[in-house]
C-alpha cells in the first residue's frame, strides 16, 4: 500500500470577525483562505496523494458568497494529489441548496469530491484502494450522530484502508454541553470495522502531541486561529500509510495569526516593561492581543504607561486593553497625605484589606482632582 495524506477541518470560510474593525476583520478573513492554501503547499510537498476536509470547510452554507466558492476551488484546485475530499459539517451541512447546487456543478471535472451520501466512496490511490466512509452533518444541531449507516455496513474490504470521515463532537474529549453536536464516543468508533477516523468538528487537534503511530482518531483542529479563546497556532495532520496495520501521523503548522487573552498582575513598573517585551516575542505583527492589566506599582506612571501601551499598539496587529493598576498605597502613608481627622483620612484608616485601601485611595484622588 503507500500513500499520504493531510487531513483538516473547520476552516469555517467566510467567518466575519464583527467585533473587530473594517480593517483587522478583513485581515482575519482574508487568512482563512491564506490556511487553505498553506495546507495545500504542505501537501504537495510532503507528495500527499489526498487532501481531506472533515467538516465546516465553509462558515455557513446559507450565507457564502459565490466569489468564496470560485477562490476556494482555485486553490484546491493546485493540489497535485490525486483527490480533494470535502465533507459538510454541523456549519455547511448538506442540504439541495441553491449553495451546495453551484458547488456540485462548480467542482465538476475536477478531482474535488463532496462527500454528501452515506455510502462508501472507493479510491484508487497508488494502485490501491482507499474507501472513505463518510458521516456527514444534514442539520446543524443533533443528538443523534450520523455512523448508523456504518454499523449497519456489512461489506468492509478487507484488502482497502478504510477512512470514517465525521463532524461531531467526541465524548470526554470536546466540550457539547447540550449533546447536540452529532456526538460519537470513541468505543463507537473503534467499533466500526475502519482502520482509522478523521474527525471535525473541535477546534483543537487531538491527540494532543506532536506525532503518532496507528492512531485510529484524528482531530485536525482548526487550521487557522478564530478567537481569542483560542491559543494555538493552527494545525492539521499529515498521514503517512504503510500499509493497514502500519501508519503515522504528524501535526504540521498551518496558521498565521495567534490570539493572545490574558489577565496580567503588575508589582512594578519593571514588571510592565518586560511583560511588554514578552508580547513583542515571535511576529508581533500576526498577534491579537487583549489583556486585562491590574496590581499596583510605586508611582503614578501615567505617561510612562500611556507610551508603553501605545508602544504595543503600534507594534502588534491588534491590541486592546484595559488599565487598572494602581499606584501603591499602605497605612504608612495615610497621615502622610490626609490631615488627621479628615474624612478620607478616617475613611483610609478603617480598611485592613491591602486592595481596598488602594482602591480607596485611588477614588479619593479621583475626586480631589
Amino acid at each position: 500500500m503507500g500513500f499520504s495524506f493531510l487531513a483538516t477541518s473547520d476552516l469555517h470560510i467566510g467567518m466575519k470577525f464583527k467585533n473587530y474593525i473594517d480593517n483587522v476583520s478583513r485581515e482575519l478573513q482574508e487568512a482563512r483562505f491564506r490556511a487553505l492554501e498553506n495546507m495545500v503547499n504542505i501537501a504537495n510537498e510532503r507528495g500527499c496523494s489526498l487532501f481531506l476536509i472533515a467538516g465546516d470547510l465553509f462558515e455557513s452554507a446559507a450565507d457564502t458568497n459565490r466569489k468564496y466558492i470560485d477562490e476556494i476551488i482555485s486553490i484546491l484546485k493546485k493540489f497535485h494529489g490525486e483527490y480533494v475530499a470535502i465533507l459538510p459539517g454541523n456549519h455547511d451541512f448538506f442540504n439541495v441548496t441553491n449553495f451546495w447546487v453551484t458547488f456540485i456543478n462548480s467542482i465538476k471535472d475536477t478531482n474535488i469530491i463532496l462527500l454528501n451520501e452515506y455510502k462508501p466512496y472507493e479510491l484508487e490511490i497508488n494502485d490501491e484502494k482507499v474507501v472513505l466512509y463518510p458521516a456527514y452533518c444534514d442539520l446543524k444541531h443533533s443528538k443523534e450522530n450520523r455512523l448508523d449507516w456504518i454499523k449497519e455496513h456489512r461489506d468492509f474490504d478487507k484488502d482497502a484502508f478504510n477512512i470514517l470521515v465525521a463532524h461531531g463532537s467526541i465524548k470526554g474529549i470536546s466540550p457539547d454541553m447540550k449533546d447536540e453536536y452529532f456526538s460519537m464516543s470513541i468505543d463507537e468508533i473503534n467499533s466500526l470495522g475502519v482502520d482509522m477516523a478523521v474527525v471535525g468538528h473541535m477546534h483543537i487537534n487531538y491527540p494532543f502531541v506532536d506525532e503518532v503511530k496507528n492512531q485510529k482518531l484524528l482531530i485536525p483542529g482548526t487550521p487557522e486561529p478564530d478567537g481569542l479563546d483560542c491559543r494555538h497556532e493552527g494545525y492539521a495532520w499529515v498521514v503517512d500509510v504503510v500499509d493497514k496495520g502500519n501508519f503515522s501521523a504528524a501535526k504540521v503548522k498551518t496558521g498565521t495569526y495567534r490570539f493572545v487573552d490574558d489577565k496580567c498582575i503588575i508589582n512594578s513598573y519593571k514588571e510592565l516593561e518586560d511583560y511588554k517585551n514578552k508580547l513583542l516575542e515571535d511576529n508581533p505583527k500576526f498577534k491579537i492581543v487583549r489583556v486585562s492589566f491590574s496590581g499596583s506599582i510605586e508611582d503614578d506612571y501615567s505617561d510612562e504607561r500611556k507610551k508603553c501601551f501605545d508602544d504595543l499598539s503600534k507594534k502588534l496587529f491588534y491590541f486592546e486593553y484595559s488599565d487598572n493598576i494602581r499606584k501603591k498605597f499602605d497605612k504608612s502613608q495615610i497621615d502622610k497625605e490626609f490631615s488627621i481627622g479628615s474624612l478620607p483620612h478616617r475613611i483610609l484608616s478603617k480598611i485592613d484589606d491591602k486592595e481596598l485601601l488602594e482602591l480607596a485611595y485611588e477614588k479619593i484622588m479621583e475626586v480631589k482632582k
